[in-house]
């Protein structure tokens, strides 16, 4: 069989390869595209009936402070904006159709900063703030609403919460 294989190619195709990768994204950088981002959004329009991008937006910026991005959060899990839901199974769909194994973290990621500033109105906290208001008493409502596994990377995140989220998750692999 390996022997079929290279018969497939001449050395010289294989040398292309190299000089065709220039350019190429070998790596995932684990966020979303602007233009992935903006179709989920719009399938998420769809699929929750909601009028405007803005109403799907803060509908799943609530599911992503509730959990959503964590493997383990429940498909059902809902939230309702304006008398309409959407449940992080359907943003887990949404995310598949819009990049091939794409997933909530990856749209939160690419947009955390606005998930933030949605989540400020809503005064809608993180899933982990619980955890971390043990360890950091008297944090204020800012770092409460930051306080989301997907703000970890974000430049716009407090270093107090982006260090705490670290540590978090850290302590999870420790025996």
């Amino acid at each position: 069989m390996k022997k079929i294989i290279m018969t497939l190619f001449d050395e010289n195709a294989l040398q292309s390869i190299s000089s065709n990768l220039k350019g190429s994204i070998i790596k995932s950088s684990g966020i979303m595209s602007t233009e992935e981002s903006a179709e989920v959004i719009s399938i998420c329009k769809q699929v929750g009936s909601f009028e405007e991008e803005l109403d799907a937006m803060v509908a799943i910026a609530g599911l992503c402070q509730l959990g959503a991005t964590n493997r383990n959060a429940g498909k059902s899990l809902k939230y309702t904006y304006k008398s309409r839901s959407l449940t992080v199974g359907d943003l887990w769909q949404a995310c598949q159709q819009a990049k091939r194994n794409g997933t909530p973290r990856q749209f939160a990621r690419a947009n955390a900063s606005f998930i933030a500033k949605i989540a400020l109105k809503l005064s809608e906290t993180g899933d982990l703030a619980r955890q971390m208001l043990l360890d950091v008493p008297n944090m204020t409502i800012e770092n409460e609403i930051r306080c989301s596994n997907f703000q970890s990377a974000n430049p716009d995140c407090p270093d107090q919460v982006r260090t705490w989220l670290r540590f978090n998750f850290q302590k999870h692999f420790e025996n």
